[in-house]
């Protein structure tokens, strides 16, 4: 029979969970109760929801939110932590409870996971013990919970019930005459010895403790043990009353959901590396076809028909780099990585852009494009740009994609703040009079990998594009939805609303950049390094670099980047971070552990972008960060950032006055 996968596991522990007879509580740090199961709800006679959205100290009246605080910290230190306290249900019944939680961290967060049991039959039972020996005797024989009566000399065992007997699999007589000692697992023997010897002295009067026994049979179990003191009417103890319950099912649950959830780490950790790795290994030689591609495109001697090739050849490689893109978007989101870069922007300058771009889309098909916008609207707004343009050349893309005659429409407005509140909430809607999506697609569209009818028809992308979108739409604060009636000509319409904080302006002025060709002249002779074990990328970085004006030397690994840095010392190095004989990384800490290496720019040139490769190379020392593939306009921009180079534009080359870009 085969070994359950990790899925599997966290199935089945989920279902054991829910169907167990205790209650489950996941607490939040701030007191929100974040999961609870069904016994939990029937218990307290509350919906899910209901208690999904209350917080600890609603349904726990001795708590308050100061003594959650100092139980949190409690908790933290301790581990785990085991008490009584009382339940109120619905009705505003109280019900005693003890309780075990234990702190469980999960990547930033936090959680008190708890086990709450109802102890009301205990409770009943230590008040009937202490009321009246006969009625004692009666419960003790048919209670359903082990139990046992203790001398307070040597832990004598004095009387034993059924239950008691089943769980230790052996009888009354045996366990007296073996005593508790021989049937408590060596490790476990003196575990309780202070509590016990606090009891036996009047110190306390109860209290609980798991620990392991060896049945009858050999098996190890799992008991939850409650001594609890017998006093006569002096107040001197003259007895324990043990109380074990089997816990050995629960423990086996916890061990197997904690063995699932390494699984499914592991297997994260896994995919995340595979991801990592795959990134590298298609971005390298992407970043050499998009490069060359760029490259050769500039020569004035092309013909028509190579123009047209390489026009060809450099929209494939873009169309390769989205799907990717797309995928390891996707990997970010189920990691939890997807963070927001929020910026000033022109919002109309990005609208303005996109129509441009989707005009030229739409004109091939015989498509009309209509785009409107409120003048209401800010021009100027606060928001991640990247992401809002990522969202709407999706849903336009797709728009033009599955339209075939009519028209597509964008259409921006926005919901003006009210009363002393700047945040406006814009609204993007796409309309288009294409074939519509059936209505048992909608709700699937937003499913990563799933595609409507029309989508398998068009055989064209991954079916990442509107995952994605909603994810980045949710991510800002937003949300991303459709509706459509799924008839032909009707089309479809997507609205994509995100909050924006309004500005006044730009911090600095925009700049359009033109097509640069080489340094502008009185510029220092500067020198620059390129380290690049992949011979493509390390051509096409260097003939770029030499083409635009400056001294190039190369290097194919870390060592080697050294030994150029010492006899030539580059004003910049351009540092690939995977290579043999020693990596960037290495190499980087090493130039940058001297004085002289200090004063020179290390860029990370990385074709890895999963994860947190770009913090740790930052931290190792570079100064900055590029991804492959690596446009000529980024390795322009960063040359000015870090060396204040000028550039001189290309229309200079015409008799034109020459233009300048710099940092």
């Amino acid at each position: 029979m085969s070994q359950l996968n990790a899925d599997q596991l966290l199935n089945f522990t989920q279902f054991a969970l829910d169907h167990m007879t205790e209650s489950a509580l996941w607490i939040a740090a701030d007191g929100h109760l974040v999961y609870v199961n069904e016994s939990a709800c029937a218990r307290l006679d509350y919906a899910r929801d209901e208690l999904l959205s209350m917080c600890i100290w609603e349904i726990e009246p001795d708590l308050g939110v100061a003594q959650w605080a100092v139980r949190w910290e409690e908790l933290k230190r301790k581990g785990r932590l085991t008490f009584e306290s009382r339940h109120r249900n619905k009705s505003g019944s109280l019900i005693p409870v003890e309780i075990e939680i234990d702190y469980v961290t999960h990547g930033d967060l936090a959680y008190a996971c708890g086990i709450a049991r109802d102890i009301s039959e205990r409770k009943r039972i230590a008040s009937a013990l202490r009321q009246s020996e006969e009625r004692f005797r009666s419960i003790f024989a048919s209670a359903a919970i082990g139990m046992a009566l203790l001398d307070v000399d040597g832990m004598r065992v004095q009387l034993v019930n059924p239950a008691l007997e089943r769980f230790i699999g052996m009888s009354g007589e045996e366990l007296k005459r073996r005593g508790v000692e021989n049937v408590t697992h060596p490790d476990d023997w003196l575990k309780d010895a202070n509590l016990w010897d606090e009891l036996c002295a009047g110190q306390r009067d109860s209290y609980t403790i798991d620990m392991r026994y060896v049945r009858g049979d050999g098996e190890t179990a799992w008991g939850r043990l409650t001594l609890s003191s017998a006093c006569n009417d002096a107040g001197v103890v003259t007895g324990v009353i043990a109380m074990v319950e089997d816990v050995t099912e629960r423990r086996r649950a916890a061990e197997e959901l904690a063995k699932a959830r390494d699984a499914a780490e592991a297997a994260n950790r896994a995919k995340s590396e595979f991801l990592a790795n795959m990134s590298h290994e298609l971005r390298t030689p992407l970043n050499a076809v998009l490069g060359f591609s760029e490259l050769m495109a500039q020569d004035t001697n092309l013909t028509d028909e190579q123009k047209e090739n390489l026009t060809l050849i450099n929209r494939s490689g873009e169309h390769l780099l989205g799907l990717i893109n797309d995928v390891l978007d996707l990997a970010k989101i189920e990691a939890g990585r997807i963070t927001l870069q929020a910026d000033d922007f022109d919002l109309m300058m990005l609208v303005e852009e996109l129509a441009q771009l989707f005009h030229l889309r739409a004109a091939a098909k015989g498509l009309a494009l209509d785009v409107t916008v409120d003048p209401n609207v800010p021009e100027f707004v606060h928001a991640d740009e990247g992401k809002l343009r990522q969202m709407l050349i999706n849903l336009l893309g797709n728009a033009v994609k599955f339209t075939d005659k009519g028209k597509v429409n964008l259409t921006v407005t926005g919901m003006a703040p009210a009363g002393t509140r700047r945040r406006w909430r814009l609204r993007f809607v796409v309309r288009d009079t294409g074939a519509g999506i059936a209505r048992d697609d909608l709700s699937a569209i937003f499913e990563p990998f799933i595609q409507a009818a029309r989508g398998k028809a068009a055989r064209e992308g991954t079916g990442l594009g509107l995952p994605i979108s909603r994810n980045f739409a949710r991510l800002m604060g937003g949300d991303l939805t459709v509706a459509s009636a799924g008839i032909a000509g009707e089309g479809s319409e997507f609205t994509l609303e995100i909050p924006v904080d309004p500005v006044d302006g730009m911090n600095g002025e925009i700049v359009e950049m033109r097509q640069l060709v080489r340094l502008a002249p009185d510029q220092p002779h500067f020198r620059l390094l390129v380290v690049e074990d992949d011979d493509a990328s390390r051509k096409l970085l260097a003939d770029l670099l030499a083409r635009l004006g400056f001294d190039v030397r190369t290097a194919g690994n870390g060592r080697e980047a050294i030994e150029r840095w010492l006899e030539w010392q580059p004003h910049l190095i351009w540092m690939d971070m995977r290579m043999p004989v020693l990596d960037g990384r290495a190499a980087t800490r090493h130039i940058k552990s001297t004085r002289k290496g200090q004063a020179t720019v290390v860029v990370a040139v990385s074709a890895g972008v999963i994860g947190a490769e770009r913090e740790a190379v930052l931290a190792d020392g570079c100064d900055d960060f590029v991804a492959k593939p690596f446009r000529e306009q980024d390795i322009v921009e960063c040359l000015a950032r870090h060396l204040n180079a000028r550039f001189v534009a290309a229309d200079a080359t015409a008799g034109v006055a020459a233009h300048e870009f710099s940092s």
